[in-house]
């Protein structure tokens, strides 16, 4: 089974397959909103899993540059199968590797001296979790929002939650 820990040499993929580092990942970033800096992005984090054998755990990075396209990485991890009544539990693992990713890619894009969080910035960092009004996830929305939101980060839900509920889903199957 994969670590859960990121690290700055946690191995990503981009859209077209390509292997990198995460702090490569993060140079690409800078790479691709330094082609348009006028535009404005967000710059999204959200997991999915899915449970067979093993659970699958599938991290996605994205960033839309507004009204014309984006970009997205995803890292695939495992873990030992979530069992049935423990979606609480597989709730808050998604919820904290995404926000591990977050406070790591704040610490890269740092070291590019490419600061998001300064209140000029046209990068908007939100944090993505799979859970929605509809389904069982509903009764740990306040709980997950709340904690993100308590970490710092903006924070969507289904069915705005996309680097989550779409591009992590469609890794994670």
């Amino acid at each position: 089974m994969s670590e859960l820990k990121l690290t700055m040499d946690t191995r990503f993929r981009d859209g077209s397959g390509h292997v990198m580092a995460f702090r490569d990942m993060a140079d690409k970033i800078v790479s691709w909103i330094g082609k348009e800096p006028e535009k404005e992005y967000v710059l999204a984090i959200g997991t999915d899993s899915q449970t067979y054998d093993e659970t699958k755990i599938v991290l996605a990075v994205t960033l839309h540059r507004l009204h014309n396209g984006g970009i997205f990485f995803v890292r695939t991890m495992y873990h030992e199968p979530f069992r049935k009544g423990q979606l609480q539990y597989k709730l808050h693992t998604e919820t904290q590797i995404s926000l591990d990713a977050a406070e790591l890619l704040l610490e890269a894009l740092l070291e590019k001296d490419f600061d998001i969080t300064d209140e000029k910035s046209n990068v908007h960092l939100t944090v993505h979790i799979d859970v929605g009004k509809q389904g069982p996830t509903r009764e740990y929305i306040n709980e997950l929002e709340g904690w993100v939101k308590a970490m710092g980060y903006d924070c969507e839900i289904k069915p705005d939650s996309y680097a989550a509920s779409s591009i992590a889903d469609k890794y994670s199957k």
